[in-house]
């Protein structure tokens, strides 16, 4: 009897503390925010070899130049 009541206690304590420790974690999920008001500014860089970076013409076109 003792026993059992031991181990009903020991049970009792961890299923409360777990309980504590669910609704304790528990976050409500905000708003996602993946995008700004503004366009993002990007440059596409070869900072390893030639350091130069991609142009972009007046009317919005990349400019690319293939090497061989």
């Amino acid at each position: 009897m003792t026993v059992d009541l031991y181990t009903k206690g020991v049970l009792t304590v961890i299923a409360l503390s777990l309980a504590l420790i669910a609704v304790r974690g528990f976050t409500p999920i905000g708003p996602a925010l993946a995008q700004t008001a503004e366009p993002v500014n990007v440059r596409l860089c070869d900072e390893f070899f030639t350091r130069r970076c991609a142009e972009v013409s007046a009317n919005g076109h990349l400019m690319v130049e293939l090497a061989r």
